[in-house]
């Protein structure tokens, strides 16, 4: 089948709720700035749910992640779509498979067995409609090169990547053969990367992968997410 987008990210299911200024103080007290997406332990995260729960509200439940968010907006547009991610075998795996089905979305993404539980994001939105996200990455950390289907990159016109998971060693193994596959098979590749994440890599991270990758466009790729994510800007003496 042929695609106009693929995507390679973080598979997350988005639990959302309506919040008052009085927990905005809350969060910010425990350390979650307003508007920004904080990376969180997953007790960390039940217990806000639960807060949340508490205080009568009611969430909503949708697939999420950058690239997912992005691939469903391309698909209700009429492009036609696939995602590569993993989850585990819960509720959360085989809602956001369900979703992402029922959105015209491909996968071959199969339900893992594992004790580390698929990816979810607490969205927390204000009276002034501004959201604040503390996401659990879970089983999305091990995302690997097994994940790159080289077929689908073969037969997809762009594929779509998830920028800040390129910061662990089996992120960075799987990112840099995802571009390779789409260098070998001329398909466009575009970064999805947040520019207000509460976290930060070693900007050392960033010059070596750029380092290790000779072709111009792809070496720039990997330098604008250290700008977006480095604890310092690179020069463009670096480049």
């Amino acid at each position: 089948m042929k695609y106009d987008l693929c995507c390679l990210g973080s598979a997350l299911v988005d639990i959302t709720f309506q919040i008052d200024d009085d927990f905005v103080k809350a969060n910010e007290e425990r350390g979650i700035a307003k508007g920004g997406m904080t990376l969180i332990e997953k007790d960390d995260q039940i217990n806000l749910i639960q807060e949340l729960m508490d205080l009568g509200k009611s969430p909503d439940k949708a697939c999420g992640g950058s690239a997912t968010n992005s691939v469903v907006a391309a698909s209700l547009f009429g492009s036609s779509c696939h995602m590569s991610c993993i989850v585990s075998d819960d509720d959360n795996g085989r809602f956001y498979l369900e979703d992402l089905s029922s959105n015209g979305i491909g996968h071959n993404s199969e339900l893992i067995d594992s004790e580390i539980p698929s990816g979810q994001c607490l969205v927390m939105i204000s009276d002034d409609a501004e959201r604040t996200m503390c996401t659990n990455l879970g089983i999305n950390s091990n995302i690997s090169i097994s994940n790159v289907d080289q077929d689908v990159i073969k037969n997809s016109e762009y594929i779509l990547l998830e920028g800040y998971l390129v910061a662990s060693p089996e992120g960075y193994d799987t990112f840099k053969e995802a571009i390779t596959q789409a260098k070998k098979y001329n398909t466009k590749v575009k970064e999805c990367a947040k520019h207000n994440v509460k976290v930060s890599y070693p900007i050392d991270l960033f010059k070596t992968i750029s380092a290790d990758i000779s072709d111009k466009e792809y070496k720039e790729f990997f330098l604008e997410l250290g700008r977006i994510y480095g604890k310092e800007y690179i020069n463009e003496t670096d480049s």
